[in-house]
């Protein structure tokens, strides 16, 4: 089974969701429907009305989310219409909820805080079992909403921190725009702001759904009963069992391992390569990079392999790369990505890295240029050049080399 993002690896793809076109239609949508309502006075009737058509779209994104759709559910008036029982549940909840923190506040303040805490903290579990259920009741169960939080364990912790997040943000917008705006453009923009934090909750609560579908014991989502690549995803099952586990080293060596069988596998190399970088093995990335930069750069994936270097500097600020044979060309690619002093770098010292390998003369003849034409070192060229024309007087580049001495002199000369 193909391992799933966690949500808190997708925050930019979760706020992107609600920019989509049938989010924005939504709330774009019951915004003028609030103008309109507001110049009629027949604002308590619309809000009502809104508020379902509003949270029947929430909703339905919440259910296609657990079912691991990307994409917002479209907009139309049978999406909207369709299922307005839920919204009214979900009016009833927090009914409900004030309902029983009533009877509690009889028993003494520290009860009711006790009551205000524990209901917080169950509602975004409240809500997604309502939306994955439809039923009331079990959105009431404090016996199934503590088993959810339990099999979902810390990861329900980082869900509920993000929703206070986004509701402290949403209010943080709503708040600006009110003290900026005259009232009768600030309700439409408000109206929009707060649908659209809305909207990336509900998908946020949905995800959790799909990320822990195994634990929770639901159906397989429709995104990955779909899958064509059951034959791809079986064989990384105990690369992702080790992870899950938190068994870095055994993922580490399993990857390892399968890249063994499959050496020009550069997908598997960007897998190792990625995990190394996450955990933060420099020198491990180090020792990959011997094998994974001479393949990216062969098959042309030069962007690619300058990526892999900065990557590796930040953790290892004093690698230089090897083998000898892949400095050049990925000197080359460093200077089209427009990072010449850091294509100097990966060439600095490298006769006495590799003494009298034949790729020093290649090496130095590309870092001259750089220095001359991008840096404006012409003496550090000069001498890189004078140094590379004595020691290799018989290499096949020693005409190139010696003309692009002369150009350089020319250029000290003028």
């Amino acid at each position: 089974m193909p391992r799933i993002t966690p949500f808190w690896n997708r925050i930019p793809s979760i706020f992107a969701y609600g920019l989509r076109l049938a989010p924005l239609g939504v709330a774009v949508l019951a915004a003028t429907i609030m103008l309109v309502g507001a110049m009629l006075g027949l604002m308590p009737w619309l809000l009502l009305i809104v508020f379902v058509l509003i949270f029947a779209y929430c909703f339905d994104v919440l259910e296609s989310s657990s079912q691991g759709d990307p994409k917002p559910p479209r907009l139309s008036l049978a999406v909207l219409s369709q299922d307005v029982a839920r919204p009214l549940k979900f009016i009833g909840l927090f009914i409900f909820f004030g309902f029983m923190l009533g009877i509690t506040a009889n028993f003494g303040l520290i009860p009711l805080i006790i009551g205000l805490i524990l209901g917080a903290a169950l509602a975004p579990a409240s809500v997604i079992v309502l939306g994955v259920t439809d039923s009331f009741f079990a959105a009431l169960n404090p016996v199934m909403l503590v088993r959810f939080v339990v099999r979902i364990g810390w990861s329900y912790l980082v869900l509920y921190v993000f929703v206070l997040l986004l509701i402290s943000s949403r209010n943080t917008v709503q708040e600006l725009i009110w003290s900026v705006l005259d009232p009768q453009f600030a309700l439409p923009v408000a109206t929009v702001i707060w649908i659209y934090f809305l909207i990336i909750t509900f998908h946020l609560l949905g995800y959790l759904v799909f990320q822990f579908h195994e634990v929770l014991g639901g159906s397989k989502p429709a995104a990955l009963a779909n899958s064509k690549d059951a034959a791809e995803d079986l064989r990384f099952a105990d690369f992702e069992r080790f992870l899950d586990a938190g068994n870095l080293d055994a993922a580490i060596a399993e990857i390892e391992g399968m890249i063994g069988n499959a050496p020009q596998d550069l997908d598997l190399h960007q897998k190792l390569h990625t995990l190394l970088a996450t955990e933060q093995r420099g020198q491990q990335m180090i020792k990959h990079n011997r094998s994974y930069l001479p393949l990216l750069l062969e098959s042309g994936r030069r962007r690619q392999a300058v990526q892999v270097v900065e990557t590796t500097l930040l953790l290892e600020p004093d690698y230089q790369p090897r083998p000898a044979e892949c400095c050049e060309p990925l000197i080359g690619a460093l200077r089209d990505a427009k990072k010449p002093r850091l294509a100097v770098k990966m060439g600095d010292r490298f006769h006495q890295r590799f003494p009298n390998h034949t790729a020093i003369p290649g090496v130095y003849l590309s870092m001259a240029r750089i220095l001359c034409e991008d840096l404006q070192r012409d003496d550090l060229a000069s001498r890189l050049l004078n140094f590379t024309a004595k020691q290799f007087p018989d290499h096949p580049l020693a005409p190139e080399i010696k003309q692009y001495q002369d150009f350089v002199s020319r250029l000290n000369s003028t």
